[in-house]
């Protein structure tokens, strides 16, 4: 399985961010330590921090979240870039209310 530091990369290979499930399924596994919508977070440790395995199921690559600093980096771009710089669950139910009124 191919590994990758760069959660940019990362997320553009496996990731539908103009899906609103699919990015929430990812934030939630990244801050909750969990498996959610496709996604699966293997914590573990190193040294004298977290080091985190997130895959994809969609896809064969790896992304290697070094730290717990990085894991909220990653969670801060998420939430910056794909959702419009919102608290996770008012993202989810922001998009919820718009798709039943469409």
């Amino acid at each position: 399985m191919k590994r990758i530091i760069s959660y940019e990369e990362w997320i553009t290979d496996n990731v539908d961010t103009g899906d609103y499930e699919e990015v929430y399924a990812l934030y939630d596994s990244v801050e909750n330590l969990s498996s959610e919508g496709g996604f699966e977070i293997q914590p573990g440790r190193k040294n004298d921090g977290e080091q985190h395995l997130l895959t994809s199921m969609a896809q064969e690559s790896m992304l290697i979240i070094a730290s717990d600093k990085a894991r909220t980096a990653l969670l801060n771009h998420i939430r910056v870039k794909y959702m419009d710089d919102m608290d996770a669950d008012s993202y989810h139910l922001f998009h919820r209310r718009l798709e039943e009124d469409n």
